[in-house]
């Protein structure tokens, strides 16, 4: 892949730095510094870039000849590659040049991006929520339906919908509002969902990644449920926002090392 091709102006850039160079690549390591920067020019094999805060241990480290690490979101999924760092450009804000290299990894392919993230959201069933098959019983039915929203933790998000946890059966096909924050940075939305499947763990599809991870000592005592909802209509801006945050929190997550 041409690079030079692939990238544009203002793309977002997530950017590693590492203190020892023998670390490139690494995760994890308390030498290594992350910031966001974005795409100021392309030309000639090169793209120039912001450089690291002032105030961050990272505008020390910087040297011509060092590699970083560079991940671009595309709506497709993250792409990551290493370029070499060349002339510096130190009037007005800094910048620097970065080589690019021939190679570029796809390191996340889904459709949509989903990761594991904890988050309130709230939940307000819609008026006749129910589907016209529902085999629920009329007390199942009224226990369904809350009088008021209800505020539950998140398991994971993607562009798609999110999963959660609920003391209260849900029934697929079911019409609600839920409205949620992901990050403090990511600001609240509210959007119209559907109760795509809702299952006590032992009832969990083989499938799944929480089959058979109940523990025991859980077992008998109040059931709790894991639902999924599914967005219904999400305005593009709103899609994009989601898969932008769950893009930044995966890469997050990979640098810290958590899976």
């Amino acid at each position: 892949m041409n690079l030079e091709d692939f990238l544009s102006l203002d793309d977002k850039l997530d950017i590693t730095i590492w203190r020892d160079a023998s670390k490139v690549g690494s995760s994890g390591s308390s030498d290594e510094f992350l910031y966001k920067s974005s795409v100021l020019d392309v030309q000639d094999g090169k793209i120039l870039v912001y450089f690291p805060p002032e105030d961050m241990p990272a505008f020390e480290w910087v040297r011509q000849g060092q590699k970083l690490r560079i991940v671009v979101t595309r709506p497709n999924g993250l792409w990551s590659f290493f370029p070499t760092v060349g002339q510096f450009v130190l009037k007005g804000s800094p910048r620097f040049w970065l080589k690019l290299p021939e190679d570029v990894e796809h390191i996340q392919r889904r459709k949509h991006v989903r990761v594991k993230h904890t988050f309130p959201l709230q939940l307000q069933l819609e008026n006749n929520a129910l589907p016209s098959n529902s085999a629920l019983s009329s007390k199942q039915v009224a226990a369904s339906k809350p009088t008021v929203p209800v505020v539950l933790k998140s398991v994971d998000i993607s562009a798609g919908g999110i999963r959660f946890k609920t003391a209260t059966p849900l029934v697929p096909g079911q019409m609600l509002t839920v409205k949620f924050t992901i990050t403090p940075e990511f600001g609240e939305l509210t959007n119209l969902a559907r109760i795509v499947y809702c299952f006590s763990p032992e009832e969990m599809p083989a499938s799944s990644s929480y089959a058979n991870k109940v523990p025991s000592k859980l077992l008998g005592a109040k059931k709790e449920y894991i639902a999924a909802l599914q967005f219904i209509e999400l305005p593009r801006d709103s899609e994009k926002r989601i898969i932008q945050e769950c893009f930044h929190l995966e890469l997050e997550q990979h640098r810290k090392g958590v899976r």
